[in-house]
């Protein structure tokens, strides 16, 4: 089941002016903020990028009445949505153990090339909050907000490759980090979106990734060495 992104019009209060306007306040506002005012004076400073995102949200289905639907979150889900987000979401997880093992099958695991992995380790571990917190619900707002709001103007106004491509140069400078594999994690979603029409599938794809990266750090840091490319 295929959702059109064309069945609602570019004009009115989805268009031009209230993204650019959205987006303006996150890049000229929020990050001058966070970066000068807030990180030196607390470690949780980054969070307030995902907190505007998500007072962006409100205020965009409360003042400007938009709908859930109007951002890709057609309910009930359709259930092939549901599976292609799930198999999206299950590569990266499953190419951590599959590279692992791989390593150790071609016996690579004492070559200078991997030595020291342990030290790549994270110190400390994050607490059942904050793991919620980045694992689930920042990509869930992220999504909404850089997917289902910003990417699917840019794919209804644009031609959808060139749309696509948008899609990921926004979502990784939005990070204020260039980075290949933010980039190709705005691309696939954005590509999600177009091939399903509603957010499920690139949400799922998003858990994924982030389950994938917290789980890379925790217990497969020799990776890093194959996987640093992406950060």
């Amino acid at each position: 089941m295929r959702l059109s992104l064309h069945k609602l019009p570019l004009k009115g209060e989805f268009g031009c002016g209230l993204v650019a306007g959205v987006l303006a306040v996150y890049f000229l506002a929020v990050f001058p903020a966070v970066q000068f005012f807030l990180r030196p004076i607390t470690p949780f400073a980054a969070h307030a990028y995902s907190l505007y995102l998500a007072a962006a949200l409100f205020f965009l289905v409360v003042w400007k009445k938009i709908p859930p639907q109007r951002l890709a979150l057609a309910w009930p889900p359709p259930r092939s949505h549901v599976v292609t987000g799930a198999v999206a979401a299950a590569l990266p997880v499953l190419a951590l153990p599959l590279l692992d093992a791989t390593i150790s099958a071609l016996g690579l695991d004492d070559t200078e090339l991997f030595k020291g992995a342990a030290l790549r380790q994270a110190d400390q571990i994050a607490g059942a909050a904050l793991m919620l917190w980045g694992v689930l619900i920042v990509p869930v707002l992220k999504q909404t907000f850089f997917t289902g709001f910003v990417a699917q103007y840019l794919i209804r106004r644009y031609d959808p490759a060139l749309g696509i491509y948008l899609a990921g140069l926004v979502f990784g400078l939005a990070h204020f980090k260039l980075s290949f594999g933010l980039f190709m994690l705005g691309l696939v979603s954005a590509g999600l979106l177009r091939m399903t029409g509603t957010l499920y599938a690139p949400i799922l794809f998003h858990l994924g990734c982030s389950l994938a990266g917290e789980w890379l750090v925790r217990d497969y840091a020799r990776l890093v060495t194959l996987l640093g490319f992406l950060f």
